[in-house]
């Protein structure tokens, strides 16, 4: 391991001088061209910072934890991939780990991070942040949930998207704009999904529209789901069916293809979350996007705030979504939505 004193030896300069130079400290008065030889010369030498020496001293080791499902919905996986970009380009590290939606995972990692000397956690959790807090007492962690759990909607350390709005604005385009009347709420878990559920009625009751329970198919509790889905069509005959996220609307497609009904001409479909995916299905699939660029931004903003200004947020934060209109709703799909990045 490369020493500040080797380090010091090799640049002419004394290893209290190297010291406050990479570690960026108040009281380093040496001119700018000697902080580059400094700098220079510890990355010739291939100098890496001792991250628990750091933690050990109560130093910041600028270094975010990142605490997610992060591979058992693909949404998810976006949204990390964006603060984490976020958090490189303002100076931080980053360590991952997947909880799988699982609070004693959760409970694991978090104790692990601060092991570790972390700086602040950002985190998607049912929970809210001070019952997360509580698993570590004594501990004053910055930590940021983007869970959009609504037991957390007035808490202000936690940023979502407007679940309720997304699905508000898909079910009235299909009325409003394509005269459908019968619209199935499709979701692997009503629960999971009681927010863009609550969306769902609002738009219908907004619309005139009487709600019915059997418009209303739950996958999550059926052993035979394919069987389920074909049989709820062929009772229900909707002419339009909303769902909770983008791979529950392509799998739909797919079926209603096998069963020789016509996308949108008898039923319209519109998925959620916004996947590039979306773009490539036969037909273009319709959905309600989730900023997640935007989403990781603000979230990234508050943590740092946080950690580096002292500044705590006065309130929760929402994020807009969109509706993208394509073909499989009705509408038609524009040359340049054809394009996206891989």
């Amino acid at each position: 391991m490369v020493t500040l004193k080797e380090i010091g030896d090799a640049a002419g300069v004394s290893p209290s001088t190297v010291s406050a130079v990479i570690h960026n400290k108040s009281h380093c008065y040496v001119s700018e061209l000697k902080r580059k030889l400094v700098l220079s010369t510890a990355d010739r030498l291939g100098y890496l910072p001792n991250m628990n020496s750091r933690a050990l001293k109560g130093l910041p080791t600028r270094t975010i934890g990142i605490i997610s499902g992060i591979f058992s919905v693909p949404i998810h996986s976006e949204l990390i991939s964006h603060i984490v970009e976020f958090l490189n380009l303002r100076g931080y590290h980053v360590m991952l780990g997947d909880s799988k939606g699982e609070h004693a995972k959760e409970n694991s990692l978090i104790k692990e991070f601060i092991s570790r000397g972390i700086d602040g956690i950002i985190i998607n959790s049912t929970r809210k942040t001070d019952d997360i807090h509580a698993v570590i007492p004594g501990y004053d962690t910055s930590i940021v949930n983007t869970s959009n759990n609504p037991k957390s909607m007035d808490d202000r350390w936690n940023l979502s998207v407007n679940l309720p709005k997304g699905e508000y604005l898909a079910v009235e385009h299909l009325i409003k704009r394509h005269k459908r009347r019968k619209i199935v709420f499709y979701t692997t878990g009503l629960e999971a999904n009681i927010l863009k559920f609550a969306g769902y009625r609002q738009a219908l009751k907004d619309n005139n529209i009487d709600f019915s329970n059997d418009l209303c198919m739950n996958i999550s509790t059926q052993k035979d789901k394919f069987k389920y889905v074909r049989h709820s069509i062929l009772k229900l005959k909707p002419d339009a069916v909303v769902t909770t996220n983008d791979m529950l609307a392509l799998q739909l497609i797919r079926v209603l293809s096998d069963m020789k009904i016509k996308v949108p001409d008898d039923i319209a479909v519109i998925g959620y979350d916004g996947l590039n995916i979306c773009n490539v299905s036969s037909p273009s699939l319709s959905t309600v996007r989730q900023p997640m660029e935007t989403l990781a931004g603000k979230t990234v903003d508050i943590l740092i705030n946080k950690i580096e200004n002292k500044i705590e947020p006065g309130k929760p934060s929402l994020v807009e979504p969109k509706l993208v209109r394509r073909e499989s709703c009705g509408c038609k799909s524009t040359n340049a939505d054809i394009f996206f990045k891989v």
